[in-house]
This record gives C-alpha cells, structure tokens and sequence, in this order.
C-alpha cells in the first residue's frame, strides 16, 4: 500500500506527496541546497581521524574509503556490496546506533546478518579509524563527569539520562539510561555540530543575499535537516543562486 495514500470517512481515498505541498509564488522557483556528509566530516574533524579527513580532503567516496579501511583492501577492490556496508557503518556511528540496529539495517531476505557480525563489523570500522575511539571514549566520560557535552561551537545539550540514572527510584534501569546517555554523549555533538553549521549558512547566506541586492529575488524559507530551501526568481539562475 502507498504510505501516502489515505482512506477518509466518507470512504473516497485521498493520496497526498508532502512535496506536493511546497509551491513557489508565481515566477519563483525552490532551490535547495545541503551539505555532503555533513555528521561525518564535523565528527572526523573533531576526532582528527586523519583517514577519514584524508578521503574528503582528496575528493575519495568515503564510504567506499571506509569499506577499504574496514576490510584493509584497496578502494579499487570494495564492492558494491562492501560501499553498502561501509554506507551503513558511516551512518551508524554517528546516529549511536548499535550492533543489534545495524544487523537490522544489514539484514536481507537473502542475507541475514546477526548481532554477532554487526559486532565484528563495529570492530572493524574502529580499527579502520582509530582516532573516533579515543575521541568517542573521551566524550562519554566528559558528559558522565559533567551531565551534559558540548558542541563544537560551545552549546550545552544537557545528558538527562545521566541525571535520571543517578537517582535512587531509576537504580534498576540505571545501566539502560547510562549506555542511552554515552550514546547521547556522541550523538549530540556530532549532530548539534552539524545543526550549529546550518545556523551559521543561514546567516551567511542572508548577507550574501542582501551584498549582492538581490533580496526582492532570493528568499531563504526553511531548512530541511542538512539544506538550505529558497525562492528564487526565475530573473535569477541557479549558478548565481
């Protein structure tokens, strides 16, 4: 069944493209634009993991980089299979998920991948890139030290998980609440990082906008996670853009 296709009460179906919604002023169009990797490059800046900064700074697939790193093979042997992986593992880690998720994500009617071989894979991924260990490990005892972590341009995100488990009522699911808060630890820098920069283009953005006069023309109108969404004029072409 279509996720976006709807049975309403008076039994006619309604079928509706969230996109379908989003509709330009006349003579304007919407142009986005996002960010390549954005999670990974602000955690491997942060880690200094010189394998990973290598493969962006040289233009390198870097999932096809990490599947190499991973199984210590050449990028002109990672298959299409391997970049799969490799795709899964990047995602992964800096979201916090665990084994168990990405034997989910990995697992196919004709390949079915258990936690085990998630937990060898993780192994792998690690030792491809040794740096996001030290760097993972330091984080999660700052926000245990601390109760919150920090992003890199220095905002607080408060580590909740860490503050409920030490309290005497939560004692039986303190080591749940205490693995979800390490997870946290990461996963908030590495994504509040990311939300910073987005903040900061927007800002950019508008003084380019406005330096060039073109306000009347090129408006920002939201963001969608990573992008940058604007009506542009169609006096405005998109390289200009």
């Amino acid at each position: 069944p279509n996720p976006n296709s709807y049975d309403l009460s008076d039994g006619t179906k309604f079928t509706m493209n969230f996109r379908d919604l989003l509709i330009a002023p006349e003579d304007y169009r919407i142009i986005g634009f996002d960010y390549s990797q954005v999670e990974l490059r602000v955690m491997a800046g942060l880690a200094q993991e010189h394998a990973m900064l290598s493969a962006f700074n040289s233009g390198e697939d870097i999932h096809k980089a990490t599947a190499s790193a991973m199984m210590g093979i050449p990028l002109s042997e990672v298959t299409k299979k391997l970049r799969a992986i490799g795709k899964t593992l990047n995602f992964a880690i800096t979201y916090g998920s665990g084994a168990e998720n990405i034997a989910e994500m990995l697992t196919s009617p004709d390949n079915p991948v258990t936690t085990e071989d998630a937990e060898e894979l993780l192994k792998k991924y690690y030792q491809g890139f040794p740096a996001l260990t030290g760097w993972m490990e330091s984080k999660k005892v700052q926000g245990r030290e601390q109760k919150y972590v920090e992003t890199p341009f220095g905002r607080h995100f408060t580590v909740w998980e860490f503050i409920q488990a030490s309290q005497p009522k939560n004692h039986l699911f303190s080591r749940k609440l205490m693995s979800k808060g390490d997870r946290m630890c990461v996963n908030a820098v590495v994504q509040g990082g990311a939300a910073d920069i987005i903040k900061s283009s927007m800002v950019k953005a508008q003084h380019a906008i406005k330096k060039a006069g073109l306000e009347d023309k090129i408006r920002i109108i939201m963001t969608i996670h990573d992008a940058l969404e604007f009506y542009v004029h169609k006096s405005i072409s998109t390289q200009e853009v």
